[in-house]
């Protein structure tokens, strides 16, 4: 009997994943989720798909778009594009992915148009989460119920809420890890147009860039015992509301900030602390141009190299970046680095390189032969490498990213 049972653990162990292919293999991506395994991947081509998704209880399923631009998921006004979790004890960790999609025109009536996690931590990479809406909270995103999902290189815009934290809601005990995430455009008609933090929430936000977000309204809005993190972020509405506010009422709560640029500032509200570490700054951003929903940074902008690329706090290592991963001394502040480059030459030609840009399509390298001269553009490429016969006696080169998102 112990012979038996352990060779049956070792047969189940050694199961090969399986990957299905929407429309190819399964005709909904539903239907592909609902016939996984563990470990197995779905793979979605390039197309409009009208569905809401609800996520089965088995975890390491990988969910992955032809790319995040082309292959979307449309909730049709209906209830939230994807869901995840509504069990006490949920088996989704990390190891469950969503890669490489457009989740839009969600709409619920309490939490999440886009993405709702209650009590789960999926990874969630390259995704653009839009024009999503909710009544109650977080019409983009929702991080409910003990939540801690990894969101790694997301767009979160234009999302509405009548209620609190119309790009991202973190309540109920969730805890979020944020990696260059971009949240902008969201409005509401409650508080925090960015990003709303309650009941004992403590998010950790790492390259955050959080601007833009309603009319009349504050970029993150923390109440009721909540603790939030801020290393390498740009916080700034552009108008005169602060960046941050605290409620004046229920618990105090807390934000911790190092190596970010703030600007407009903090209001605590008389009802909270500010723990105001190392490398903080307070100036306009200087992006390429927020008024064509570029965020990217401007090669003046005191926000470049003004990063750092370790942080630990208390005995914990909340930040430990490789420097393959940015360009310049130190990462930048904010979700888009900006591309340096490196110059070598070759006899008679040039050879330039760089680090790439987050959601960037393509790049354009312009030349000139002195510093405040003409600048013509020189090599267009997808590469972050270009290779060129030296022009006109070309020294000095300036790098534009396409970004198209």
């Amino acid at each position: 009997m112990h012979v038996y049972l352990f060779l049956l653990l070792l047969t189940c162990q050694t199961l090969p994943a399986t990957t299905r292919r929407v429309p190819e293999d399964v005709s909904t991506i539903q239907a592909a989720l609902n016939q996984s395994e563990p470990g197995d991947t779905v793979l979605v081509a390039a197309g409009m798909y009208y569905e809401i998704l609800v996520w089965p209880e088995v975890n390491g399923i990988r969910l992955i778009g032809e790319d995040m631009r082309t292959c979307i998921i449309d909730g049709y006004e209906w209830w939230s594009v994807i869901q995840f979790g509504y069990h006490e004890e949920s088996l989704i960790d990390t190891s469950t992915l969503v890669k490489n999609f457009t989740l839009q025109n969600g709409q619920h009536t309490n939490l999440a148009g886009g993405i709702a996690v209650y009590n789960a931590s999926p990874r969630l990479q390259n995704l653009i989460v839009q024009e999503n809406q909710a009544t109650g909270q977080g019409s983009g995103i929702c991080c409910h119920l003990g939540a801690a999902p990894v969101i790694e290189n997301v767009i979160v815009r234009n999302n509405h809420t009548t209620g609190r934290g119309s790009g991202i809601y973190c309540g109920g005990g969730s805890s979020p890890i944020l990696r260059q995430v971009t949240i902008y455009g969201n409005w509401l008609t409650g508080n925090g147009g960015g990003i709303y933090c309650e009941d004992g929430s403590s998010p950790l936000l790492i390259n955050v860039t959080n601007v833009d977000n309603g009319l009349d309204e504050v970029g993150m809005y923390l109440d009721n015992d909540c603790h939030p993190v801020l290393v390498n972020c740009i916080f700034d509405e552009r108008v005169s509301n602060p960046a941050i506010e605290f409620s004046a009422q229920q618990d105090s709560c807390s934000v911790s900030v190092y190596y970010s640029n703030i600007h407009n500032g903090i209001v605590t509200n008389g009802n909270g602390e500010i723990f105001w570490g190392e490398g903080n700054i307070s100036y306009p951003p200087a992006f390429s141009d927020p008024g064509d929903d570029l965020y990217t940074l401007r090669s003046t902008s005191r926000c470049i190299d003004a990063g750092t690329a370790f942080l630990a706090l208390e005995g914990d290592t909340l930040l430990d970046l490789d420097p393959r991963g940015y360009g310049g001394p130190a990462p930048d502040m904010g979700s888009m680095e900006f591309p340096h480059l490196d110059i070598e030459y070759h006899g008679s030609a040039v050879e330039l390189s760089w680090n790439p840009v987050p959601h960037a399509t393509g790049y354009r390298v312009y030349g000139s032969p002195m510093p405040g001269g003409a600048f013509e553009l020189v090599s267009e490429t997808a590469q972050t490498s270009a290779r060129f016969p030296l022009i006109l006696g070309s020294a000095w080169y300036q790098l534009e990213a396409v970004v198209e998102y």
